[in-house]
Order: structure tokens, then sequence, then C-alpha cells
């Protein structure tokens, strides 16, 4: 075992011991700029590339707390792997909500209106659709599965990996409000 992997799975055990100083070396060592160069090169922003990382260092941590975890590559070899994987499967996430018609935006609407607003409503749901095109997820995608797959909080929870169905839920306010105060509703 090279003299780097030594040192990086000492820096583990130190997190397994949750020393606060663990956690500013493994910054250091985890390798951000790597990290956002391939998320920013393969279609992402910077701040996808700050939530990837912090997913992959939480990953990290999640595996280290395990015990039985060895570390076999360097740590940043390591956490750039998770990341990219990461940052994948979000990619895949988003083509599959892409790809999937999503002209019902009427129920985020009042049904209040009557025929003859008939253009009124059209540019209410054309601004309803740029609204959550310009929000992003994962406000987009737990909307869509709310409003219109009609998926349960719990199920929500389950498909986009919240801790639990208030989570979830506690999420779509934060995403109603954002789209609300866009809609200045």
């Amino acid at each position: 075992m090279s003299n780097q992997i030594q040192s990086d799975n000492i820096l583990l055990e130190r997190l397994r011991q949750k020393e606060e100083e663990a956690w500013v070396l493994l910054y250091k060592k985890g390798n951000y700029q790597a990290v956002k160069n391939y998320v920013l090169n393969n279609s992402g922003k910077e701040a996808d590339a700050k939530d990837i990382y912090q997913d992959a260092l939480i990953v990290l941590y999640k595996k280290t707390l395990g015990g039985n975890f060895t570390l076999t590559s360097a740590l940043s070899t390591y956490i750039f792997g998770v990341a990219k994987n990461l940052w994948y499967k979000r990619l895949n996430k988003k083509k599959r909500i892409a790809n999937v018609d999503i002209s019902n935006y009427e129920s985020l609407l009042s049904e209040e209106f009557s025929i003859s607003e008939g253009k009124i409503i059209e540019d209410k749901i054309n601004e309803v659709k740029l609204a959550v095109d310009k929000i992003g997820d994962p406000c987009q995608s737990l909307l869509y599965l709310f409003y219109f797959n009609k998926l349960s909080m719990e199920e929500i929870a389950k498909q986009l990996s919240y801790n639990s169905s208030k989570t979830a839920k506690q999420q779509k306010y934060k995403c109603m409000t954002r789209l609300r105060k866009m809609l200045n509703l």
C-alpha cells in the first residue's frame, strides 16, 4: 500500500472519530477543482459542482462510518469517481424528465377561468411553464412527480433520495413558494 493511501486511510480513521480537523483536510485533499471541471464540461454549473462535491463527501463519510471500508486508491481519486457517478445519475434523471411531455401545467393554475378568458389562461400557462423551466432541479422534478405523476410524498422521498416524506413535503413547500414568487402570486 502506498504512503498516499496509508495517509488517506489515517484521515478516514480520524473522520470515523469525528475530528473536525479531519473535515478540513478532507476538503483540501478531495480535489474539488477536478470535480468542478468535470461538471462544468458536462452540462453543469458551478452550483451543481458544489452540490455534487458535497454529496460525494457525504457518500465517503457514510462509507467510513460503516466501519469496514478500506481505501484502495488515492482519496482524491475515490471522491472524483463518486462525484462523477453522482453527476451521471443526475444528468440521466434530468434527461428522463426532459423527455416527458409536460404540457399539463394547467393543474398548477386555478381552474376558475371562464372559456372567454382563453388567451389569459394560455398566457398564464406559458408563464408557469417558463417559471418551472427556470426553477430547475430538484424543484422541477419534485413538482412534476407530485402534480403530474400524482405520486405520494413517500414515493417522491424515495425517488429523489430524501430522508423522509416530511422532508419532501417541506421541499415541495419551498419550491411552490419560489414558483409563486417567480410568478408574482
